[in-house]
């Protein structure tokens, strides 16, 4: 038959984490929680730029694919007029 032993400062941590109590925050802990909290907030603003970025891009390639469709109308446009005039001699 064996028996387990505890030291005291195993029985006070079993206690803080019964009473839901959490131990005060060392200097490595707040360091740690504050670059996790900087990187999530950078790459949420490095998504955002990305986002706007892909945005601006779509908007520009409507914008040129509208003209070409312009042009493309125009040109037919133009063409059917000349064949509809029939020759002139």
């Amino acid at each position: 038959m064996s028996t387990t032993r505890t030291s005291a400062t195993q029985r006070t941590q079993r206690s803080v984490q019964r009473y839901d109590h959490l131990p005060a925050l060392t200097t490595s802990d707040r360091l740690a929680l504050r670059l996790g909290l900087a990187l999530l907030l950078w790459a949420q603003r490095r998504e955002e730029h990305a986002a706007r970025l892909l945005r601006a891009d779509r908007a520009e390639q409507s914008r040129r694919s509208r003209g070409a469709d312009r042009a493309a109308a125009d040109r037919d446009r133009v063409l059917e007029h000349r064949q509809h005039a029939g020759p002139t001699w």
